[in-house]
């Protein structure tokens, strides 16, 4: 019975951590962020001379789910990039800025 009470409790932790972390993966997915973007954001738009809330890859909740599942292609590129793959990736007023 001691056994069966541990085994169950260890299942029920584990369950809990596992549903606690999709939950943040799919508020990540909704979002259009990665985990390294949410956790380095400030060093991330600083480097890239961007807004401190600006989500580079968002694409709109609808959208970055169809991306996620493979129901579209990925870009690959900043949203402001799209359409121009050969040219720098560097956002428009921040060029025009430099």
């Amino acid at each position: 019975a001691g056994a069966a009470v541990l085994c169950a409790a260890f299942c029920g932790l584990t369950g809990l951590a596992s549903i606690t972390l999709l939950a943040f993966q799919l508020a990540l997915v909704l979002r259009g962020e990665t985990t390294w973007e949410r956790l380095k954001r400030h060093h991330l738009n600083a480097a890239a001379q961007l807004p401190p809330d600006e989500r580079p890859y968002d694409r709109g909740p609808r959208r970055n789910i169809a991306i996620f599942c493979g129901c579209e292609a990925d870009p690959g590129v900043p949203k402001w990039c799209e359409g121009n793959q050969g040219k720098l990736a560097i956002r428009p007023a921040a060029a025009a800025a430099a």
